[in-house]
């Protein structure tokens, strides 16, 4: 959801840039005005495709220790077993 809503953004603030750069006449406050919201809207866009690549990581990275240390611990019942036995 949120990757389509940056996607959607940036395209919609390339089409004011080019509409903006197709403008006869444009002020200096125009443009710096331009400059600050693009450039706060592509700092945002980074930021947010950072935190969702680091979730993924996480994610994944929980789920190898969860099956790791199922795979290498003994369970419960094994170890309830062995003392029984020995």
């Amino acid at each position: 959801m949120l990757p389509q809503f940056l996607i959607k953004l940036f395209f919609v603030l390339n089409v004011i840039w080019i509409k903006h750069v197709s403008a006869f006449e444009q002020s200096a406050d125009d443009r710096i005005l331009f400059w600050v919201l693009y450039g706060f809207f592509l700092s945002l866009a980074t930021i947010g495709l950072c935190a969702i690549i680091t979730l993924i990581f996480c994610y994944f990275w929980y789920k190898n220790k969860r099956l790791l240390l199922e795979k290498y611990t003994l369970s419960p019942t094994l170890s309830k077993k062995s003392n029984s036995l020995s």
